[in-house]
């Protein structure tokens, strides 16, 4: 392994493909170039995302780093930071590539479903809702390959909202592939 690398050996790849997936959803990076600090985060809602939380916690420690986390009260967030150069440098080029390894797909899936979906129990769906609709349509199309239907389409606009959002609606079917979603 070359210096700056991540040891991404350290962690199964379906794991590691839920850490992008996630960041995608609810994640941010940031440089701060006069203090040399390259900070990683993920947000979680503090009050019903504990096993999430855990779950990304016990990834990242698996793979040598040691997060921190913050409460931050005035939104009811947790949040993960990695101050970590070289994961800020591994995640900066990486995370938003959708030529996934197969053995990435479904953790990412999971990971983003864990960051922007929820399941009705009750009527028997699952729903993610985001603004980026080429990232809906890779998932689409890799639940497609699983056999798992899904559906995509516009949401309703209301005037608060500044950019276009989507629903992928997905069959429960999904529950039944192994996934690492700790939502569906």
């Amino acid at each position: 392994m070359r210096s700056g690398e991540i040891n991404t050996d350290l962690i199964p790849p379906n794991k590691f493909g839920y850490l992008k997936g996630f960041f995608i959803g609810d994640g941010y990076k940031f440089h701060d170039l006069s203090g040399r600090k390259f900070y990683t985060e993920f947000y979680l809602n503090s009050e019903r995302d504990n096993e999430i939380s855990s779950f990304i916690l016990k990834t990242l420690r698996s793979i040598k780093l040691n997060p921190q986390t913050y409460k931050d009260k005035r939104y009811s967030c947790i949040r993960i930071r990695i101050n970590n150069k070289k994961f800020y440098s591994y995640f900066n080029k990486n995370y938003k590539k959708m030529n996934l390894p197969k053995e990435e797909i479904i953790g990412f899936i999971s990971g983003f479903l864990d960051a922007e979906g929820y399941v009705n129990n009750e009527k028997n769906y699952i729903v993610i809702t985001n603004t980026d609709k080429k990232v809906l349509e890779f998932i689409k199309r890799k639940l497609s390959s699983f056999s798992v239907h899904s559906t995509l389409k516009n949401k309703w606009k209301s005037e608060k909202m500044k950019k276009n959002s989507y629903n992928l609606y997905i069959s429960v079917k999904f529950k039944s592939i192994p996934h690492l979603s700790i939502k569906a």
